[in-house]
C-alpha cells in the first residue's frame, strides 16, 4: 500500500506535516495508522500530499480480493497530481469502505476515488462522513469500475458528498463486456450536492 511518500505493510502510525510529508507518530500521537489485521486505514486530521504524475495519494494493489476500510476521524484533505485514493483487484473482487464522524476533501487530477476489478465486482461504500471531491482534469470524481459482466456498486449511507467537478459519478465496465451491472444506492438520507 501507499500512502502519501512511503510504502506501507505493516501495522503503523504516522504524522503529516502542511506539506503532506509522512513522519513516525506513536499510538498517542497520530494522523494516519494502519491496522494490518483488519486492513483499516485511519485518517485523523491527516493531510497527505502525492506530485507522482503516474500514481495516487493512498493506493492499494493486488492480485486478490481487496476488501480495505478508511475511518475517518476529524478534518483530511488529500491532494494529487493524479489520482486521489486508489483501489485495484486484477482478479478479484475490489472493495473500499469509507466511514467515521468526520470530513474528507479530496482534490486531484483524475478520478478523486477510483476502486477497480479487472476481473470481477468493485464496489464503494461511503457511510456518514462529509465528502468534497474534485477532479480538475475533467475525469470523474468517483468512479468504479468493475470487469466484465460484474457489478459496479456506490453505496451512500448517511453521508454528504459535494462535488465542484463537471462528472461526479461513473459506474462503469470493460466495453467487452456483454453486460454491465451498476448500482448506485442512497440510504440514511445521503445526500449529493452538485
Amino acid at each position: 500500500m501507499v500512502i502519501g511518500n512511503i510504502n506501507v505493510s505493516d501495522t503503523g502510525y504516522w504524522l503529516t506535516d502542511s506539506d503532506g510529508v509522512l513522519s513516525e507518530g506513536t499510538a498517542d500521537n497520530y494522523n494516519v495508522a494502519y491496522d494490518a489485521s483488519s486492513n483499516t486505514l485511519t485518517l485523523n486530521n491527516a493531510t497527505i500530499v502525492s506530485n507522482n504524475y503516474e500514481g495516487y495519494a493512498i493506493g492499494v494493489n493486488s492480485q486478490k480480493a481487496i476488501d480495505f476500510k478508511i475511518n475517518i476521524s476529524g478534518d483530511n484533505k488529500i491532494s494529487a497530481s493524479d489520482i486521489g485514493l486508489y483501489v485495484r483487484s486484477t482478479n478479484s473482487n475490489s472493495t473500499l469502505n469509507i466511514d467515521g464522524n468526520g470530513s474528507l476533501t479530496v482534490d486531484a487530477f483524475q478520478n478523486a476515488i477510483r476502486v477497480e476489478s479487472n476481473a470481477s465486482d468493485a464496489t464503494l461504500n461511503i457511510t456518514n462522513i462529509n465528502l468534497n471531491t474534485s477532479a480538475s482534469g475533467y475525469f470523474e470524481d468517483l468512479k468504479v469500475l468493475s470487469g466484465a459482466n460484474a457489478s459496479s456498486n456506490l453505496i451512500m449511507d448517511g453521508s454528504n458528498f459535494t462535488t465542484s467537478s463537471n462528472n461526479a459519478i461513473l459506474l462503469d465496465w470493460p466495453s467487452v463486456a456483454t453486460e454491465g451491472k451498476p448500482t448506485f444506492t442512497l440510504n440514511n438520507n445521503a445526500r449529493i450536492n452538485v
